[in-house]
């Protein structure tokens, strides 16, 4: 498998204040990941062996339907897509995922808050925060 090396940037701000017998300054440098993360994995597409895949997710918030389109470059890729909750269960799920697709989620059944949309296949593993209201 070829693991493309890592870049990571440095971001420095801040100001200075002159008074009359002295500089104050504050400088803040923030460390970010190959996507410009400050937060790792805060990019939604992880690419590996060449395949990609993302998400367009609308409504977000849902409030009784969620439509989740899985776009992915290899239309037969197939996986799982999967909803759970901040505790890790499980809430929804389609074992066979296939890319290129929209999948409808009937959400009105669930408790309004925060949940994980995931896909995982053999080559990648895509994730993106869902609202429900």
């Amino acid at each position: 498998m070829y693991n493309p090396p890592l870049t990571v940037a440095l971001i420095a701000t801040g100001h200075a204040d002159p008074n009359d017998d002295h500089v104050s300054a504050d400088v803040w440098v923030v460390k970010t990941d190959e996507h410009g993360c400050v937060v790792p994995g805060c990019h939604t597409g992880i690419e590996e062996q060449g395949v990609s895949a993302q998400f367009k997710l609308y409504p977000n918030p849902a409030s009784d339907i969620l439509n989740v389109y899985l776009a992915t470059d290899a239309a037969l890729e197939v996986g799982e897509l999967a909803l759970t909750d901040l505790q890790g269960r499980e809430v929804k799920h389609v074992s066979q995922a296939i890319g290129n697709t929209t999948y409808m989620f009937n959400v009105e059944d669930l408790t309004p808050g925060v949940y994980v949309l995931t896909y995982r296949s053999e080559e990648v593993v895509v994730t993106e925060r869902v609202v429900i209201d």
